[in-house]
């Protein structure tokens, strides 16, 4: 069984464990990483993990998670983040941050999750192959790193098909409306628009990460993550590796596009919901004119004669309410038939 390999996790089956516990379990994995490695870790690097001595960014003693995605050297060894949504649901868009401190030999993997939630898929996939690369003699650490960056642009893959399945349904249902329906518009609006801008943010929130992400895996397929141990400086990753990351860099690059083009489709249906609520006004609008048009003839007729200005015809004074009755009808029949060709009615 290889010993090179150690996890440290923030989160439990009930949510963070209480920091100073974190803490202990970090700070021992470090000291037996830098002992095995003949390394001094940078103040910098035990900073961001929240070792001991560092203030921690947390509250009531659970740890709160921000995306930032990054690979540096520190000439012995590699300083690393993989940062997932953790939850996608909910409009804050939580991220899961697993801190890679790596040579060539040994590997500390650090999880960081929020509180409230962790992202199990990709958690999972990097468990068990953890637990796979600890059952051997020993460990290619290169080639592990490379397959859980992997993993993470897999996750932001699996994140971003989530959220265009919910804009695809959003546009269904939205697309379908009667367009000539002021209610169902009014409706739509009301029912459509908070749960898009929060698909909106969602979205959004994946920017930085899945930009930050394709710059990693493009420069470490370019081989442009380097390492020295000793007074031998090489490539921290093998070519094998660099190959297996040059086809993930395609990928990677192909999801801050798709990133893009669906940041772009939530706003313009969020665009059209702003158009629907405005016709619906004028639709309304319409409305109210076509029927204080309705009763203009009629309103004029009867105040003009019941003002006196002249006297009833006897044709009308005979049948009056039989010859208003006739032209009001005939005047609101073929005005509401020109009201609804003009689709104010």
């Amino acid at each position: 069984m290889a010993h090179n390999l150690q996890k440290v996790k923030n989160s439990g089956k009930d949510g963070n464990r209480p920091v100073t516990e974190y803490q202990s379990d970090l700070d021992a994995a470090l000291a037996t990483f830098e002992r095995e490695t003949g390394v001094q870790l940078d103040p910098f690097v035990r900073r961001t993990l929240g070792a001991k001595n560092f203030t921690l960014n947390s509250k009531k003693d659970r740890s709160y998670t921000h995306p930032f995605p990054f690979i540096m050297s520190y000439g012995k060894y590699v300083f690393g983040c993989v940062s997932v949504p953790a939850d996608i649901d909910d409009g804050k868009s939580d991220f899961t941050n697993l801190y890679l401190v790596a040579t060539r030999t040994h590997l500390v993997a650090i999880f960081n999750d929020p509180h409230w939630v962790y992202n199990s898929f990709f958690g999972g996939a990097v468990l068990k192959l953890l637990g796979a690369y600890e059952e051997r003699e020993t460990a290619d650490i290169p080639e592990l790193v490379s397959k859980i960056l992997g993993f993470g642009v897999a996750s932001l893959d699996h994140a971003l098909d989530a959220l265009s399945n919910r804009y695809e349904r959003f546009a269904k249902k939205i697309k379908s409306v009667d367009k000539d329906d002021g209610l169902a518009l009014e409706r739509e609006v009301d029912h459509r628009l908070p749960a898009l801008e929060t698909l909106q943010i969602e979205t959004s929130a994946l920017g930085s990460v899945v930009a930050e992400t394709a710059r990693i895996v493009a420069r470490v397929a370019a081989g442009q993550v380097e390492t020295a141990e000793a007074e031998h400086p090489h490539d921290f990753f093998s070519e094998e590796s660099k190959a297996t990351l040059s086809g993930m860099q395609i990928h990677a690059a192909h999801l801050e596009v798709f990133h893009k083009s669906l940041l772009y489709d939530v706003e313009a249906l969020i665009a059209l919901l702003d158009r629907y609520q405005e016709k619906s006004l004028t639709i309304a609008t319409h409305r109210v004119t076509a029927f204080g048009a309705l009763i203009l003839v009629p309103n004029l007729l009867f105040d003009y004669f019941g003002q006196a200005f002249n006297p009833l015809p006897d044709w009308l004074r005979a049948s009056g309410f039989a010859v208003t009755a006739v032209a009001t009808l005939a005047y609101w029949i073929l005005h509401g038939l020109w009201f609804r060709r003009r689709r104010y009615l």
